[in-house]
């Protein structure tokens, strides 16, 4: 609403896909995610009440509301995260093996090794028990919150390629 424009009583939330996302639906989603790679309740909290101002919309209108149902189905689902310790250059291959398909639920975080010296960072959560192994780059894939073992190398390469 422009500065020059009367005072709005109520300003109706976007909850409706049209050419572009609904604005709700797209929140939903990044709330969402940052749930998922902070460990932060109040993320989540912020998307469920999002969702839950969608969920008319979504059993009435489900045609119309595509990202609120990505959003729902990323609630409800078990999330997947690839996360690796290491070099962006030597972890290229595993990203793009990772990126490269449609992964609503999917999470993917990259850390370098470090030794431990440095301040606490807000995706702590995420590389929490998964520290690098002899100086190479690791791949943890996991689901639901249950990791695979460590993966480094071609090994790595290869699981990214398949993972599910």
């Amino acid at each position: 609403t422009s500065p020059e424009h009367e005072p709005l009583l109520v300003r109706e939330p976007d909850l409706l896909d049209t050419a572009m996302p609904s604005a709700t639906g797209i929140a939903a989603t990044v709330l969402l995610r940052l749930a998922s790679f902070t460990g932060r309740a109040r993320y989540r909290g912020a998307a469920d009440r999002a969702l839950e101002a969608l969920g008319g919309v979504m059993a009435s209108a489900p045609a119309a509301s595509a990202q609120g149902l990505l959003a729902l189905d990323t609630a409800l689902g078990p999330g997947e995260e690839g996360v690796i310790v290491g070099t962006a250059d030597a972890a290229a291959e595993i990203l793009a093996a990772l990126r490269g398909r449609f992964r609503p639920r999917g999470l993917t975080a990259l850390r370098p090794a470090t030794d431990g010296d440095r301040a606490a960072a807000p995706l702590d959560p995420l590389f929490t028990g998964r520290a690098g192994h002899e100086g190479r780059l690791t791949l943890f894939l996991c689901q639901g919150g249950t990791c695979s073992a460590p993966l480094s190398g071609v090994e790595a390469v290869a699981a990214a390629r398949r993972h599910d």
